[in-house]
C-alpha cells in the first residue's frame, strides 16, 4: 500500500493491486460522518452494476484492539465521484453520471487504441 495524499487533506487514498482507492471509513473520517451513514448512502446508490462493481468493492476489516470484522468499501477514483455525486440527496441524476463515466472511459479506451494503431501503422 502506498499513501498519495496526507491524511487530513483529503480522504485518504492508497494503492492497492496498481489502483488508486479510498475507502468508506476514511470518507467517514474526513467528513466527520458515522461510518454506518457512509456506508448506507454508498449501499444506496441508484447506479447500474455496470459501475458499482468495478468501481466499489466490499470487504471487512477489524479495527486494532478488535476481535469482530466490519464491512468497509474500497472506492476508485469513479466510485468516489459517483458517491460525492449522486449520495442518497441526488439520487435522480445517477443516469446521468453513469452516461458521462461510460462515455468517458470509451473516448478514452478509444484514444488508446488510436494511438495504438497509429504507432503500429508507422513503424
Amino acid at each position: 500500500m502506498t499513501h498519495l495524499i496526507p491524511p487530513g487533506d483529503s480522504p485518504e487514498v492508497e494503492i492497492i493491486d496498481g489502483v488508486a482507492v479510498t475507502t468508506s471509513l476514511a470518507i467517514a473520517q474526513y467528513f466527520n460522518k458515522p461510518h454506518d451513514s457512509i456506508l448506507a448512502e454508498i449501499e444506496f446508490l441508484d447506479i447500474s452494476p455496470l459501475l458499482r462493481e468495478p468501481n466499489f468493492r466490499e470487504s471487512q476489516y477489524t479495527p486494532e484492539g478488535q476481535v469482530y470484522s466490519f464491512p468497509i468499501y474500497y472506492l476508485n477514483k469513479d466510485g468516489f465521484f459517483l458517491f460525492l455525486l449522486f449520495g442518497a440527496s441526488c439520487r435522480g441524476y445517477a443516469q446521468v453520471a453513469q452516461a458521462y463515466i461510460i462515455a468517458f472511459d470509451y473516448a478514452d479506451e478509444s484514444s488508446k487504441k488510436s494511438v495504438t494503431q497509429l504507432q503500429f501503422l508507422n513503424h
